[in-house]
């Protein structure tokens, strides 16, 4: 059986930049983009602070609470992020953690008073196979003694959570080739350098549809409402007493106008909060299409309930129709 889940690469794809300039290849780039990436180092730094949790950067965001659902574990139950966090003997830990130490300190804690150089050569090993850049080295091992010196409740494992996030940020960790300075070594290889195109004149009166999909989080009817003008009633009216409570008062509706006789009402009012698309409306840079939505073919209401066209999956079903929008 073969399995075509993962071939989605396509294998000469190079990013904009040093990788096509230097007339290289990046497949993996068309997902590792930058805010994937940025959110990739996040997840790896958290992980020596917090453990396997819910718990995010900083204060006010992510759980408060991580739930570990254990049973089978001493440690079961809910843990708050600080919790998570701190090193406290008197604290109970989170069981998904990086419980890893150095075997120079001699047991959970460093009882044999390990040196920087030899729990970061530990880390080299464990973690970039003995590639670790001798500057960045540097870097991590400054860190880890400059935390110890901070004191506190343990600061050698401090220091340690400190190193692992170091180690986490440098290229050496990312990748499996030895790091070299270009500027002291000579390049690895030579790589032909090639010439990028020029890039065409600007087109000017290029225009583009811009689609905004608010999964579920817009309330189309507190965006367009019925004002004034309408014709055969009072259509604001209705709306108002569909809407109940959550009916927004004319008074406070942005007012737009329309041509004449080819809308319901000449007059619609725009929420409150969104004058940006007043403006837009106004100055003819914006319009509004109300009350769409799938089709496979134009279908009237009666059509619809004899069942005699085809119609989309799943009518009425959110879930279902947000796909299909999609």
């Amino acid at each position: 059986m073969h399995c075509q889940c993962l071939v989605f690469f396509l294998p000469e794809y190079q990013p904009v930049g040093p990788v096509h300039e230097k007339g290289l290849l990046a497949p993996e780039a068309q997902l590792l983009d930058a805010p994937k990436l940025v959110g990739f180092i996040n997840g790896l730094v958290s992980l020596p602070k917090y453990g396997l949790s819910e718990c995010e950067w900083w204060r006010g965001l992510g759980e408060w609470n991580a739930r570990y659902a254990l049973p089978d574990h001493p440690n079961e139950g809910r843990f708050s992020c600080d919790q998570a966090a701190d090193f406290n003997p008197d604290t109970l830990a989170v069981p998904y953690r990086l419980r890893w130490v150095p075997s120079k300190w001699g047991g959970d804690t460093n009882i044999l008073g390990a040196k920087a150089t030899d729990v970061i050569s530990e880390l080299e090993i464990l973690l970039t196979g003995g590639r670790l850049y001798s500057a960045n080295r540097k870097v991590i091992e400054t860190a880890y003694i400059d935390t110890v010196a901070l004191g506190g409740m343990n600061p050698d494992e401090t220091a340690l959570r400190v190193a692992q996030q170091l180690f986490a940020m440098t290229p050496e960790f990312q990748i499996t080739n030895k790091l070299v300075d270009g500027l002291k070594q000579p390049e690895i290889r030579n790589i032909t350098e090639i010439s990028l195109p020029t890039d065409p004149p600007p087109t000017t009166d290029y225009k583009a549809i811009v689609y905004l999909f608010l999964n579920g989080g817009m309330d189309s009817f507190s965006v367009l409402i019925p004002h004034s003008n309408c014709n055969p009633s009072d259509l604001y009216q209705q709306y108002q007493d569909v809407r109940g409570d959550v009916a927004i008062d004319k008074s406070l509706l942005l007012p737009i106008n329309v041509t004449a006789g080819t809308q319901p009402c000449n007059t619609f009012g725009v929420h409150p909060s969104l004058t940006t698309v007043k403006n837009l409306y106004d100055a003819g840079e914006a319009s509004f299409v109300a009350n769409i939505a799938p089709l496979v073919v134009p279908l009237t209401k009666d059509e619809y309930h004899d069942q005699i066209k085809e119609q989309p999956p799943a009518l009425f079903a959110h879930n279902t129709q947000t796909r299909v929008t999609q």
